[in-house]
């Protein structure tokens, strides 16, 4: 059923010329712009994709809840409800990637990453490899694979992406490149061949999203409202959610138009969404410190949740509780990892690793 809603919404855009070019962004100019300034938006953006990816995992805990027989469709409804987070994510990866020039450049590049991206990655795998007392071999099949923890996947094909950035960046002046990278990502998505490769994820299913962010900067960095596309999203979005009422199943995060549509609606509807009072700067806040909220709270949240199902009280408070402590005492606690992970490479190894 997961392909059949993917289906019917491609078999309605993709043979009309207008929809197509609505949807691929066809007449969008490359832009070269460099950005030197933090973009505070986007990190509202990372901020509502992080609380969503913890309402996703709230809704894996409670799908086998001993009190789940007459909330299935409840559970359900908020997994498909909160699936455009990776998107987002990787949609904002593509598009704030300043273009490169010159081997110094892709160096420096590669650098700044390592230290932002996956160093916290490493330290947190040999953290729990500790606790789990993993021999050496086991360690570093769980680092290269992303399986310590259900959510590290993420961390591998984010890096796969990166290292393949150059390529992309040849290609990406083709009117063709998002049409052939939404098709890449469109059959790997439904064929587990696909998506793994010798038990390490691969970055197929994802290319498009990250491929959108690269080739649609413009359109976003200046962006202009379009009410042709409105109608568009809507529309894609409001199948989204009747499909998965009327046919309540299990959905994951390869969702090709609900994702972009999200994400394209959160910029048309961004002066009425986009204020920068307390509840604005809570999701800045947690969009600032998304990468190590990303990689902690799992395993914050099987503590809470394992102890909020001994209370024994009512399902939604129960639902409700595990939520909203996990984003309080991930946030919290991500924040003091941050300020101690940059003390530490800044103030101790003068290491140069400016956001």
């Amino acid at each position: 059923m997961e392909f059949v809603n993917v289906l019917i919404i491609a078999l309605i855009i993709i043979p009309l010329p207008w929809l197509r070019n609505l949807y691929f962004a066809e007449n969008c100019p490359i832009n070269e712009k460099i950005i030197k300034q933090r973009m505070v938006f986007f990190d509202w953006l990372k901020g509502l994709a992080i609380i969503a990816v913890i309402l996703i995992h709230v809704a894996y805990f409670f799908h086998d809840h001993p009190y789940m027989d007459n909330n299935l469709t409840f559970i359900i409804f908020f997994n498909n409800l909160a699936r455009f987070a990776i998107p987002v994510f990787l949609i904002c990866s593509g598009l704030l990637l300043n273009p490169i020039k010159g081997e110094k450049e892709y160096i420096d590049f590669y650098r700044r990453k390592l230290w932002r991206n996956f160093l916290p990655y490493i330290l947190c795998t040999i953290v729990f490899a500790l606790f789990l007392r993993l021999n050496v071999t086991d360690f570093f099949a769980s680092l290269i694979s992303g399986k310590i923890a259900p959510p590290y996947y993420f961390i591998i094909v984010l890096l796969e992406l990166y290292l393949i950035y150059p390529v992309l960046d040849i290609f990406i002046r083709s009117k063709y490149f998002l049409p052939i990278t939404f098709f890449i990502s469109l059959v790997s998505g439904f064929f587990i061949e696909l998506q793994f490769f010798g038990g390490i994820p691969t970055l197929l299913p994802y290319l498009f999203f990250f491929c959108y962010g690269l080739r649609c900067r413009e359109k976003f960095l200046n962006y202009q409202k379009n009410k042709e596309e409105l109608a568009l999203w809507l529309a894609i979005v409001i199948f989204y959610l009747i499909f998965t009422l009327i046919m309540p199943i299990w959905y994951y995060n390869v969702r090709l138009f609900y994702g972009l549509a999200i994400f394209n609606l959160l910029f048309y509807f961004k002066d009425k969404i986009f204020k920068e009072n307390w509840i604005g700067k809570i999701f800045i806040a947690f969009g600032k410190n998304s990468l190590w909220i990303y990689l902690i709270h799992f395993t914050i949240m099987s503590v809470i949740y394992y102890y909020c199902s001994l209370l024994n009280i009512n399902y939604y408070l129960n639902f409700a509780l595990v939520f909203l402590f996990t984003i309080i005492v991930s946030f919290f606690l991500a924040k003091l990892i941050q300020l101690i992970y940059d003390y530490t490479l800044i103030k101790v190894l003068k290491f140069n690793i400016k956001r």
